[in-house]
């Protein structure tokens, strides 16, 4: 099952959290005083319960849809761009897909983050990769997602980062986003670029044929599309396309990476937050979500990154797109369940039976609205703490306040990690 949450719209319920409101009233939130407490007063159980009726039909349904079996992404290619010189582009894949520069780009620029170390920069003139068609490229023709980080020299024309003239390019034309399934149909979708200035794109191509932009790690619009890309051609360029008229990218890119499968909202946002890593890095399937938007105008993600090795005892939590200057803790459950509004919260419960809080790493989401925690695994707060086992699933939530505009409180997406 497909995660589709832009035809969900009854998923985002927001119920206004008012004195005169059913199964809401006014009241500041407090913070447990143990990790056994509730967060809400007592009695509200069977309160909220009433608030059952404000979730429509449409809410539930993509409950279900978001805890989806669809399968997860996989790297297809992956050009770090951190040559130094010589003319091999490096595909970091594993699947062997390297390609040649052309034209002598500039290499060992400043990257985009530490992490993604250094960068090439193109002329925009005769300045490309070239790299040979095969599978798992040759194969992508929807169900794909490409991201990378770009600084523009200039917004002037049609740019390509990456693609095959054949089946599908994709890249910016003037400050727009651009991909197109080539003799098909060009998605573009209007974007705040800035020249000079380092910015992380991405796009999914979905088994609808639908395209969804996503820049600085938030999604900022799709459109709608209704066939697949043809066949690729015997060669795939990174910096322009080839053959016709070539469309060079003018700046630096860094970072290039092909999926074959459909990223979520979490996966781009992750690959943001964490410069230089791929989705293999990450841990975990988001379900639930999106999370109901708190004060800030988003809603809270979590990620997860490390590994799901129980021995290796080396799984991060992250929960990002928060409200700045509030303050929260990380929930976690063997059960997955939902619970709209719990005790006056302006979020979702996702998670159901027993319940571990981590309030011993309460923490601050700081001016950048982000959280990471690395929770020790032999130790979980279940009330005598437990240790995590191989085989077992845990699903997590971020839990924090907010002031919209009274005192509330509101959750994240949760995260399920299975661990081996």
């Amino acid at each position: 099952m497909e995660r589709r949450t832009r035809e969900c719209p009854g998923w985002s319920i927001w119920q206004p959290w008012v004195e005169s409101t059913l199964c809401h009233y006014q009241r500041y939130q407090k913070l447990p005083s143990s990790p056994l407490g509730p967060w809400y007063p007592v009695g509200m159980d069977s309160t909220w319960k009433g608030c059952r009726t404000l979730v429509s039909g449409g809410a539930m349904v993509c409950a279900i849809a978001g805890i989806g079996l669809a399968q997860s992404p996989q790297i297809a290619a992956w050009y770090k761009l951190d040559e130094a010189s010589g003319t091999t582009c490096t595909d970091s894949s594993g699947s062997g897909l390297n390609g040649i520069f052309e034209g002598g780009p500039t290499m060992g620029v400043p990257g985009a983050a530490v992490g993604t170390n250094t960068a090439v920069h193109f002329d925009g003139t005769d300045d490309r990769a070239v790299i040979k068609s095969a599978p798992p490229l040759a194969d992508l023709r929807d169900q794909l997602s490409a991201a990378c980080w770009m600084k523009a020299d200039t917004l002037t024309g049609i740019q390509r980062f990456f693609g095959n003239d054949g089946s599908w390019t994709w890249g910016i034309t003037g400050s727009s986003m651009r991909f197109t399934t080539r003799g098909i149909l060009d998605y573009d979708l209007p974007a705040s670029l800035s020249i000079g200035t380092w910015h992380h794109v991405a796009v999914v191509f979905d088994a609808s044929y639908d395209c969804t932009f996503y820049l600085d790690g938030l999604p900022i619009g799709g459109v709608s599309g209704s066939k697949g890309a043809n066949p690729a051609l015997d060669f795939w360029h990174i910096a322009n396309k080839d053959p016709g008229p070539p469309e060079w990218f003018n700046g630096v890119l860094d970072d290039i990476q092909i999926y074959k499968g459909v990223l979520t909202d979490a996966d781009v946002l992750y690959l943001y937050d964490n410069p230089g890593q791929i989705l293999s890095s990450a841990v975990g399937t988001n379900y639930c979500g999106p999370a109901n938007k708190h004060s800030g105008g988003a809603g809270g993600v979590m990620s997860g990154w490390g590994s799901g090795q129980v021995a290796q005892n080396n799984l991060s939590l992250t929960a990002s797109s928060l409200p700045a200057g509030e303050w929260g803790y990380f929930v976690t459950s063997q059960t997955q369940g939902f619970q709209p509004f719990p005790g006056g919260s302006q979020g979702n419960l996702c998670l159901g039976g027993k319940m571990g809080r981590f309030v011993k790493q309460l923490s601050a989401t700081g001016t950048a609205g982000t959280v990471t925690v690395s929770p020790d695994l032999s130790s979980f707060p279940m009330g005598p703490p437990v240790s995590v086992q191989p085989g077992e699933t845990w699903n997590f939530q971020f839990w924090f306040t907010d002031s919209n505009p009274a005192p509330t409180s509101n959750f994240t997406d949760g995260l399920s990690v299975m661990f081996q």
